[in-house]
């Protein structure tokens, strides 16, 4: 048997305009399951379709909502190449059971993998008649498992949360991941932990009339109270699914996360990134086993976990020698303190640390399901700063409830936090995604169209120029991706992520080559020009 895995995550609806130094994790966990079955998996991007699709005995296929359009695409031409092949759906898109329906696809995995792909293939996927395996998932009730046939939803599974054991059984495909063409420039993305601690719930009154009605569970001193909602509003923030679909936070054995971070070195990658939805949630499950972990705010973070899994990744030889860098990405700011920022710094100085806001209203952070206040945002960022971190934050434009006065805050707490040093300021445009509590919400206005997403966008703008301006003389280390459209510049990326870098080289660079350039000019909020050093 063999199976095309279409890794569709980011490419949006006219090509991958977007996160496109990104390797994530869950196709490569996918891959690992098919090889642990016997199961040869090849890689392919939307626009690499291989010539021989007829050869394929299935094809799985992982991508976002957003990427819907560029999905529809990819399937027309699975189905016009090798029409009686079985097509899998799987990332965070397979929870909107509409779009799935009308997309063709014969399964959907919704959510996790570990438990029901490998019941899947034991049931005969990919090997017997796709009716006699869709039967038996039928009779045994199978979790995060959606069936199409014909057009319509026929079976959609209860969600189902993996165990650790049953998320670490499955260990890194060597053989897959060094598939992907930008490995060697990439940011490659290595899960440390599952899920998400915050089970909070947002107190705006959702579109179906439902309402929280401040019973206390999602702020009960007993964690496992807060995984029920009498009501039924999905945990977490409102535009969030990871709570819904990935439950409570679950850390890894550190052993587990430097054996793989040691065989993505051993196949070229650079530069690693330690992912989660917060990178200070590791270890904390640990602290209140055997509940869950469904506090966003106590306990404090677990820093002696934090320093054996720093350690022990800083201790790997391409590591210390820089050989290969490490990061980490999103944290809550409510976890942070004088501690944690201290061994942040100890490990991290010169990297970048994201922090979601979302808003500038103390009052709006907490009706939408916020587990950290703005204040509090500021105060991380302050702290984080002085340990040298690079704190980049995160905001969203036309969220349920923001109105122009809120619009207005927002645009006052960016300007702050450009004030005390936060090097970016990111703002997405609202999204209404499955398995969230907003999810029948009306998606955003363009901020071209509305005043309360072009007062936040503009503010951004003005923080982000201004930070890119600063870093006009700084030498920094970048790692050459490909050839800018001029056929004349290269494209680079700072080791250690930051804004694209454009770089003129008189001669040709392979893909991974690492350099160290001058800033020299700011060519808009996104990228920037800069000149060969050494």
């Amino acid at each position: 048997m063999k199976v095309l895995l279409v890794d569709c995550l980011g490419w949006g609806s006219v090509g991958r305009v977007a996160t496109v130094d990104v390797i994530g994790t869950g196709p490569s966990i996918v891959a690992s399951i098919l090889e642990s079955y016997g199961i040869s998996v090849d890689y392919s991007s939307p626009t690499g379709l291989p010539s021989s699709l007829h050869e394929y005995t299935g094809f799985m296929i992982s991508g976002m909502v957003s990427d819907v359009k560029t999905i529809r695409c990819v399937i027309s031409k699975l189905r016009k190449e090798n029409p009686h092949a079985i097509i899998v759906l799987g990332g965070p898109i397979s929870a909107a059971k509409d779009i799935v329906a009308d997309l063709g696809v014969d399964f959907a995995i919704v959510g996790e993998a570990e438990y029901v792909l490998p019941k899947l293939i034991e049931y005969g996927l990919f090997s017997n008649d796709e009716g006699d395996v869709a039967e038996r998932c039928c009779e045994e009730k199978l979790p995060n498992l959606i069936i199409v046939r014909d057009g319509s939803v026929v079976y959609s599974g209860p969600i189902r949360w993996c165990s650790i054991d049953e998320i670490t059984r499955f260990s890194l495909s060597q053989n897959f991941i060094s598939r992907y063409p930008g490995i060697t420039w990439s940011r490659v993305y290595v899960e440390v932990l599952r899920g998400c601690s915050n089970f909070l719930r947002p107190r705006i009154q959702l579109p179906d009339g439902r309402e929280c009605i401040e019973c206390g569970l999602c702020r009960s001193p007993r964690l496992s109270d807060r995984l029920r909602c009498p009501v039924g509003i999905p945990p977490g923030c409102g535009y969030c699914s990871v709570p819904t679909l990935y439950g409570p936070a679950r850390s890894k054995p550190v052993e587990y996360i430097v054996e793989e971070i040691r065989k993505l070195v051993s196949v070229g990658v650079q530069r690693v990134v330690l992912s989660a939805s917060d990178i200070l949630d590791y270890g904390r499950d640990w602290l209140v086993s055997p509940e869950p972990l469904t506090d966003p705010r106590k306990p404090m973070p677990n820093v002696e976990a934090l320093e054996a899994l720093f350690s022990s990744v800083f201790d790997l030889p391409e590591v210390r020698s820089r050989k290969c860098v490490v990061m980490i990405e999103n944290i809550k700011a409510n976890l942070v303190n004088e501690e944690v920022a201290k061994v942040l710094g100890k490990y991290f100085r010169g990297t970048s640390v994201h922090i979601g806001c979302e808003t500038g209203s103390e009052e709006h952070a907490i009706s939408i399901g916020r587990p950290c206040t703005p204040t509090e945002v500021l105060q991380a960022v302050k702290l984080l700063k002085r340990y040298g971190l690079r704190p980049y934050v995160y905001f969203i434009h036309g969220l349920p409830g923001q109105d122009l006065k809120i619009a207005r805050r927002t645009a006052k707490l960016i300007t702050k936090l450009g004030r005390v040093g936060v090097e970016k300021i990111t703002v997405y445009r609202f999204q209404p995604l499955p398995a969230t509590a907003f999810e029948k919400f009306p998606r955003a206005p363009p901020a071209s169209k509305s005043m309360v997403g072009r007062i936040i966008v503009d503010a951004s703008k003005f923080v982000n120029r201004f930070s890119k301006r600063k870093m006009i003389g700084k030498e920094l280390e970048v790692v050459v991706a490909s050839r800018w459209r001029d056929g004349i510049h290269y494209v680079t990326y700072p080791i250690y992520h930051g804004p694209v870098t454009l770089v003129k080289v008189n001669r040709e660079l392979k893909p991974g080559t690492r350099l160290k350039v001058r800033i020299i000019k700011v060519l808009s909020d996104r990228v920037v020009l800069g000149t060969v050093i050494e």
